[in-house]
C-alpha cells in the first residue's frame, strides 16, 4: 500500500493547493509538480497508446532508434496525469519523419553507451504539450518516469535540436543527481552572487545567446537551476551558440566557464568517450 502522500489525488489537490498560493510562480511549480507527482507515480503510469503510425518510411526510423539505443519513439502516449498532450494524427506523420530523423541524427552524435546507460526508455512528440501550471511548453522531461517529450514543431530545426538536447539533459542530470538535482548548491555557488530564480516563462528566450546578466546565457536560464544547467548543456550542440559560449568564457565569464565543466561532467558520468575531444569535434 503506497504512503498517502504518494497518492495520485493527493498529489492533485496538493498541485491545486499550489496553484492557488498568491505567491505562486510557474518556476516554482515545476519543482512542486515534478517532486510531489512523479516521485509518487510509478513508471508504468506512461503508456505508449501508438508505438508506430503504420508508414513504412516513419516506421524504419522508429524501428532504427528503438534497436540502436533501446530508446521507443512513442507516435502517441496513453493519458499523462495533469498533462494535455496534443495528438500526432496522419496529417502530421511528415512532421514526425522530419522530427523523428533530427532526434536520431543528433542522438548519432553521442556515443551509444550513453543513451544505454542514460536508461531512457521512451520519447514522444505530441502536437502541444499542456502543462500542469497552466499554458504550454516547447518540451518536458518529467523526473523518475523515464522519458521525455518534444513538442512537434519542424519549422525550426535548430531550435528542435537544442529542445532534444535540452530535455535529454533533464534527464541525465536527474539520472545522475537524483532529487538533489532542482536545487543543487554546487550549482548556485558558480553563480556570482545569491541569485533567487524566477521568471515569467511567456516572456522568456530558449536556445540563444543573449546574457541578461553575467553568469547568464538567456532569459530561460534564470527560470530555474535546472534550466539554467539544460540551457548551458543543449547550446553546446548549436552553432553560432557554442562559438558564442566560448566568447563570454574568453571575455572573462568565470561563471559560465565553471557552469559548462559541470554539465560536461555529468553527460561523462554515463559515457568516458565525453571527453574534450568530444566536445572539441561538435
Amino acid at each position: 500500500m503506497r504512503p498517502v502522500f504518494m497518492h495520485p489525488v493527493f498529489l492533485l489537490i496538493t498541485w491545486f493547493i499550489l496553484s492557488c498560493r498568491p505567491d505562486y510562480t510557474k518556476s516554482q511549480s515545476d519543482a512542486a509538480i515534478q517532486s510531489l507527482l512523479f516521485a509518487g507515480l510509478s513508471s508504468n503510469v506512461v503508456t505508449c497508446a501508438q508505438p508506430y503510425t503504420g508508414q513504412a518510411s516513419v516506421d524504419t526510423i522508429i524501428d532504427q532508434i528503438k534497436s540502436t539505443y533501446g530508446v521507443q519513439p512513442c507516435v502517441n502516449l496513453g493519458p499523462l496525469p495533469l498533462f494535455t498532450l496534443g495528438t500526432v494524427t496522419s496529417s502530421d506523420y511528415a512532421n514526425l519523419q522530419t522530427a523523428l530523423t533530427t532526434l536520431q541524427t543528433e542522438f548519432a552524435r553521442y556515443p551509444i553507451e550513453l543513451v544505454l546507460r542514460s536508461r531512457l526508455r521512451m520519447i514522444s512528440f505530441p502536437t502541444s504539450i499542456g502543462v500542469p501550471y497552466g499554458g504550454t511548453a516547447g518540451g518536458f522531461a518529467p523526473t523518475e518516469l523515464d522519458f521525455i517529450m518534444v513538442r512537434l514543431q519542424v519549422s525550426n530545426i535548430p531550435f528542435l535540436k537544442a529542445t532534444i538536447h535540452h530535455e535529454f539533459f533533464h534527464h541525465l542530470d536527474e539520472e545522475k543527481n537524483g532529487p538533489r538535482y532542482y536545487t543543487d548548491p554546487t550549482w548556485r555557488s558558480y553563480n556570482y552572487t545569491y541569485y533567487s530564480y524566477g521568471c515569467n516563462r511567456s516572456n522568456t528566450s530558449a536556445g540563444v545567446i543573449s546574457p541578461p546578466a553575467a553568469g547568464f546565457l538567456n532569459t530561460y536560464s534564470t527560470c530555474e537551476v535546472v534550466e539554467d544547467k539544460a540551457e548551458v548543456y543543449s547550446n553546446q550542440f548549436i552553432l553560432p551558440n557554442k562559438t558564442q559560449i566560448q566568447t563570454l568564457i574568453a571575455n572573462g565569464d568565470t561563471a559560465v566557464a565553471q557552469k559548462l565543466d559541470y554539465v560536461q561532467r555529468v553527460a561523462a558520468n554515463f559515457s568516458s568517450s565525453i571527453n574534450q575531444t568530444f566536445w572539441n569535434n561538435l
